[in-house]
């Protein structure tokens, strides 16, 4: 008896130092807080409602007529009395239901599955004859545990015999290898020794033929350039008074393959009254030729040679200049600026002069 009540008064004791433990829940508390909400809820509402129409005072004093209509411990005391009916009535009905669920249990549930599971049942013949295959079979059983032991033994035997064959198989094996990788190893590096010579002459044949291409594209090169059509040299005038006009005709060969020579396509007039002609220096089919065109004559690029057609003006031009001009053009006068030249054309072999 002594020892109950000092257990008792320890765990009431452990529950008060740490009430909050999970050990120390019961449902009182939030019972206790749920009845006394509902048995005082007009002073809650009051305190809680917020109308605006209710003045401070007016609240207050609804407040105390509801706590006078009761005392403290009646607002206290009956909450704690239902809690605690609430809590008995579930423990109760609880202790019932646990009653009810084991008595159908051990009792009802057996009874109803022997009426209803028949069928589940063996007789005793049929259950003789079943254990009497499971020894059979038990025995079959250890025979073969027995005999599998047996091969087992017979196996681990056979093993360690072939063992030291195998070992020694094994052992000349590695052998052959280790020479086969020895000879392999110095037939790697025989390959490596001819595979770096190798790379010696591909880089050598690489480099002699990039010395080639770049001859084969040097002389390619010379080769157009000197198949090329080119004006090297034009001027437009007559006696000692000359215009540069290379330029000029180099535009005018790259507009069309035909042009007049005359003083609206040359740009202006080098001298006013006098009859001009045009002096053409240019490179062709590895020469460098040379034409004298009469003003107004149609200057053509057939192919890659220069022509002059003569015109009815260059003609009736041309009467005029004997008359006027008996002087005669030179080739010097042209190069110099001092004479003049006469004369339809000439071919200056290749390779040709330099023309200051």
């Amino acid at each position: 008896m002594l020892d109950f009540i000092k257990s008792t008064y320890d765990n009431i004791h452990d529950r008060m130092k740490n009430p909050f433990s999970e050990n120390n829940s019961t449902p009182f508390a939030g019972t206790f807080l749920i009845v006394f909400a509902l048995y005082n809820w007009e002073i809650i509402f009051s305190l809680f409602s917020f109308d605006p129409f209710d003045f401070r005072a007016d609240k207050i004093e609804i407040i105390n007529a509801l706590l006078k209509e009761h005392a403290w411990y009646a607002r206290v005391g009956w909450p704690t009395l239902i809690a605690f009916g609430i809590i008995l009535f579930y423990y109760i009905c609880n202790n019932i239901s646990l009653g009810i669920t084991t008595w159908f249990n051990r009792w009802f549930k057996p009874f109803i599955l022997s009426i209803t599971d028949i069928g589940e049942t063996v007789a005793k013949d049929e259950y003789e004859r079943i254990r009497t295959q499971s020894d059979m079979f038990r025995t079959q059983y250890n025979d073969l545990r027995d005999k599998s032991a047996e091969s087992q033994i017979k196996y681990e035997k056979l093993i360690q015999d072939k063992g030291e064959e195998l070992n020694k198989t094994i052992f000349e094996s590695q052998s052959m290898l280790e020479q086969t990788q020895n000879q392999n190893k110095e037939l790697n590096n025989t390959v490596a020794a001819s595979k770096s010579k190798l790379a010696e002459y591909e880089e050598l044949i690489k480099t002699q033929n990039n010395i080639l291409e770049n001859k084969t594209t040097l002389l390619n090169q010379l080769n157009e350039e000197l198949n090329d059509f080119k004006i090297l040299l034009a001027r437009y005038g007559t006696s000692d008074i000359f215009m540069d006009v290379t330029q000029r005709v180099t535009e005018l060969f790259e507009k069309n393959n035909i042009f007049t020579a005359n003083n609206k396509e040359m740009g202006k007039d080098p001298i006013d009254g006098k009859v001009k002609e045009l002096l053409i220096f240019y490179q062709t089919l590895h020469e460098i030729k040379t034409l004298i065109v009469n003003e107004d004559e149609n200057v053509e690029l057939a192919g890659k040679i220069i022509v002059a057609h003569a015109t009815e003006d260059s003609k009736r031009k041309q009467i005029i200049k004997h008359k006027d001009q008996p002087s005669a053009l030179t080739l010097g006068s042209l190069l110099s600026g001092n004479s003049t030249i006469s004369g339809k054309g000439f071919i200056i072999p290749f390779p040709p002069p330099q023309i200051k």
